[in-house]
């Protein structure tokens, strides 16, 4: 079992995920922020592109200590949502993760994971600037907001790292 996934996504697409994870399922989500650090217990109308991470737990008191210390990296179990992110060279992919501590809720992870795969398509194309081969990448996803801003002129790039992504082979 993969313990990632990453994928490109639109801030209204994420929040529609998210909304509806915590409606159909006993998770809790928990607004982290890095600078300043920051942890907040969120409601499930909260606008979740508004932190660094999002954490969904089943156990509302543990989020509530984890909410404590900032800057704890003692993760409680659940899952770890890492909104994609636009910077000066383009929108970086985020990542949706499983935080693998017990109890572990394999169940509530493979329907996170289905969901985002029937909402995505795989598949991208990664530029390496060093020598200017292309790759494809099967476990790259991005849904359809995300190819219609690449039709606008948005750069896509991975989750770290300087190289680009894109959904069309180059020519």
């Amino acid at each position: 079992m993969k313990n990632t996934l990453l994928f490109h996504a639109t801030s209204d697409e994420l929040q529609e995920w998210v909304s509806k994870w915590t409606a159909q399922f006993p998770l809790h989500p928990v607004g982290c922020t890095f600078f300043p650090p920051r942890r907040v217990l969120l409601t499930r109308y909260a606008t979740y592109s508004d932190y660094n991470e999002i954490i969904l737990g089943l156990d509302p008191d543990v989020l509530a200590e984890f909410c404590v210390d900032p800057k704890s990296s003692d993760y409680p179990p659940g899952f770890r949502i890492m909104p994609p992110k636009m910077t000066s060279e383009g929108l970086r992919s985020g990542s949706l993760d499983l935080i693998r501590k017990e109890p572990l809720n394999s169940a509530i992870w493979k329907a996170l994971v289905a969901d985002v795969k029937q909402h995505t398509t795989a598949g991208m194309w990664v530029h390496i600037k060093f020598n200017g081969l292309h790759s494809f990448n099967k476990d790259l996803r991005y849904t359809s907001g995300i190819a219609d801003m690449t039709r606008q002129g948005v750069c896509l790039l991975p989750f770290a790292g300087g190289n680009s992504v894109t959904i069309d082979e180059a020519k």
